[in-house]
């Protein structure tokens, strides 16, 4: 049988423009929320990390303070003078964290070469950006995030108060601030707090 000229036309047609838009719609969509999703999980998996480094530099110098009255502790009990126990609070020159306990500041502490009461490293802090600032160095002999270089800058800047609010009773407030350009940027923070009591007091007579 034989063709007719519109037959013929009929099989001969191609895609018509709609057809491709559509067509080019799809295919778009269908790669790029993929890639959507992808990309919004890794930045969340980037957030997590740098949420969690935060809490633990943070949990980090309240085990600081923590060791610090042990260390006292031992001295005293070694000694058996009670009037050890409780000698490294306050803002005067002679006590380890003496930076953290000046009404309106804050500090940042690592430990020193020693790792002791006597090598902490005291840092004031300011309203400046780079102040308490804290760098990385997988060189360090203790933790890896330091307060002073050698050491390559990090985000993480961490601020410490310490405040005597009862005799033998200390309260420790922790803020670590960084910036991130995840999530419309800004500067993110992390704050913990504790208490650390005297708790050895009833362990030495009073002098």
């Amino acid at each position: 049988m034989k063709k007719t000229p519109n037959q013929q036309k009929i099989k001969n047609r191609g895609y018509s423009l709609v057809e491709v838009l559509v067509a080019i719609t799809i295919l778009i969509i269908a790669v790029i929320a993929p890639m959507t999703v992808a990309s919004r999980g890794i930045q969340v998996g980037v957030f997590a990390r740098e949420q969690a480094t935060a809490i633990f530099l943070a949990q980090e110098a309240i085990e600081m303070v923590t060791a610090v009255r042990n260390e006292y502790a031992l001295r005293a009990l070694k000694d058996s003078n009670s009037d050890l126990l409780w000698d490294w609070v306050g803002n005067e020159a002679s006590k380890p964290l003496r930076w953290c306990f000046v009404v309106g500041h804050g500090c940042n502490v690592y430990w020193g070469q020693g790792g002791g009461a006597g090598d902490i490293v005291t840092e004031n802090c300011d309203n400046s950006p780079d102040s308490c600032r804290m760098f990385y160095n997988d060189s360090a002999l203790r933790g890896r995030y330091v307060i002073t270089s050698p050491g390559d800058p990090t985000p993480f800047r961490r601020l410490m108060r310490l405040e005597e609010v009862d005799d033998g009773v200390v309260n420790v407030r922790v803020r670590v601030e960084w910036g991130s350009n995840l999530f419309g940027g800004g500067t993110q923070s992390v704050e913990l707090s504790s208490v650390v009591r005297n708790v050895y007091a009833d362990l030495l007579p009073e002098p």
